[in-house]
């Protein structure tokens, strides 16, 4: 792997690499085994995963700064190798043999996109919970700052600048109602 972050710093083309103990790289779902290949842009232009004298395709999962993932599934968990179709020909990675127990990815994982929702953005849904964002601030639990005698949380109007021990949800937002 150090010859691979040195590749990168230098400036050099990327190789096409891949971990089967990485878990970004080779884990277990529901259905067989994720492997994923990380390439340069553009260098792979066909990707197979060869186990058992089958071939199963890979497909480009992501591009991103100059990068490519490929993806591809494994139906059983054994050793297996990487075809690559690239502009300077075909080449064969591995064998690889992966761990004997995999992370478990979660099952949508790779197939679906996934959202973070951050209710504190939202506007104030329901005034009548605030008193909540204060008996459960990071403050009621710190007893170092109790011990010492720090002021307790507050909430101050909107869009006040918080002071250090000011409760993070008064001045942020609110819930799902405000969405």
């Amino acid at each position: 792997m150090k010859g691979f972050h040195l590749a990168l710093s230098l400036g050099l083309a990327l190789a096409q690499t891949h971990d089967p103990l990485d878990p970004a790289q080779f884990s277990a779902l529901p259905e067989g085994y994720s492997v994923r290949l990380l390439a340069g842009a553009e260098e792979v232009r066909e990707a197979a995963l060869l186990q058992g004298g089958r071939a199963f395709p890979m497909a480009r999962q992501l591009a991103f700064s100059g990068k490519e993932v490929w993806r591809g599934l494994l139906p059983e968990l054994g050793p297996y190798e990487i075809r690559l179709k690239t502009k300077a020909g075909e080449k064969r990675l591995g064998p690889y043999r992966p761990p004997a127990h995999p992370f478990r990815a979660l099952a949508w994982v790779g197939v679906r996109g996934g959202y973070q929702v951050f209710p504190d953005r939202f506007q104030n849904g329901d005034p009548g919970n605030d008193a909540l964002a204060l008996s459960d601030d990071e403050y009621s639990f710190n007893q170092v700052w109790q011990e010492r005698g720090a002021p307790g949380p507050t909430s101050p109007a909107r869009r006040t600048p918080r002071a250090p021990c000011t409760a993070a949800t008064s001045t942020t937002g609110g819930g799902p109602g405000g969405a």
